[in-house]
């Protein structure tokens, strides 16, 4: 009798099981594409996109290479606006700007007051623009490498802390970060070469948390590094 019963039980779960799964409401994704955003004007398309960020008014920066690629000649100016803002919502392209400026465009973050920040590699530089393209603050010497207060060596990224003090991820060359006041004063860096706790082979990212913490994003050894704000090594994984 027993077994009989779990027969059926079991026959019965068999029975119900994929109506039960066809009735379970469908679960919508966190994230899915936006099909036709950005909406760009006709005859514009894209380059190769190295950074972007939203400002408190959601529009959305994107710093592109325009119609230079990465591996081209480095030696001339981007001729086209290179720094493009979109309205988050629509996609509707409301301005742009940074014709005739970059080379090699790569990191851009937009700060707390909306100014945007870049970093382009092959100019050994960053600059500091308002939200509607004005220069603001330029650190580094253009077109020359070095380690020092005022060289980077390809400079890759920006990051920003809650006292307004700037930190760059001097990547490609110098595998160091460096820390500037608001006003860009050179204030520490730390970091070289190698696989240890607090070494660097490519920082290409660094970001700054609500308690200050500095997360670096140390490409070629595929791991994330956390300092303090003085660049003292806490952990990684």
């Amino acid at each position: 009798m027993l077994r009989k019963t779990l027969l059926a039980f079991t026959s019965l779960f068999f029975a119900i099981a994929p109506i039960c799964r066809a009735q379970k409401p469908a679960e919508n994704p966190p994230y899915f594409v936006v099909h036709g955003w950005p909406a760009l004007p006709d005859g514009m398309v894209l380059g190769q996109v190295s950074g972007v960020a939203v400002d408190s008014h959601n529009h959305v920066f994107v710093f592109h290479r325009a119609e230079i690629s990465w591996a081209a000649d480095k030696t001339h100016p981007i001729a086209s606006a290179t720094i493009l803002c979109f309205d988050g919502a629509s996609g509707k392209l409301l301005s742009s700007w940074g014709q005739n400026r970059f080379i090699e465009p790569h990191g851009l973050r937009v700060d707390r007051d909306d100014n945007v920040w870049v970093t382009d590699r092959a100019l050994q530089q960053v600059f500091k623009f308002s939200h509607d393209g004005k220069l603001l603050l330029t650190i580094g010497t253009e077109k020359v490498a070095g380690v020092d207060a005022t060289h980077f060596n390809l400079p890759a990224d920006i990051s920003f802390a809650s006292d307004r003090s700037v930190y760059v991820a001097d990547g490609y060359g110098n595998n160091r970060i460096a820390k500037f006041s608001a006003d860009g004063k050179f204030l520490l860096d730390w970091g070289h070469k190698g696989t240890g706790p607090g070494e660097f082979d490519l920082p290409h990212s660094v970001a700054v948390d609500a308690q200050g913490l500095v997360y670096v994003a140390d490409r070629s050894n595929a791991r994330i590094q956390v300092f303090d704000s003085t660049g003292r090594f806490l952990k990684m994984w």
